[in-house]
């Protein structure tokens, strides 16, 4: 349920709340992440061999936010435009 405090913390809850009850669940999350992470980096420096670790963790912080746009109910227009503009990127290189 949304707070005042809007809804970063929300979306934030679960994931301490995972960690807190479910150690095993969380550890394998985290390491599938960092996993996820190094093999986006690896496929960066083949585009750009000057790209950082952090490159990688935007890459992954768009995707991650691209999909949630894309999910969701609201705004058709909007996720075919985001949809569209990824896939002419990608046709880019």
């Amino acid at each position: 349920m949304p707070t005042s405090k809007g809804c970063t913390v929300c979306l934030l809850r679960p994931f301490f709340e995972i960690e807190k009850f479910y150690p095993t669940a969380y550890k394998v999350v985290v390491d599938y992440r960092n996993w996820l992470v190094t093999q986006i980096h690896g496929l960066l420096l083949t585009v750009k061999p000057a790209a950082l670790i952090e490159d990688a963790h935007m890459f992954l912080f768009a995707i991650d936010g691209a999909m949630v746009q894309l999910l969701s109910k609201e705004e058709t227009d909007e996720r075919d435009k985001l949809l569209d503009y990824f896939l002419r990127k990608l046709s880019e290189y």
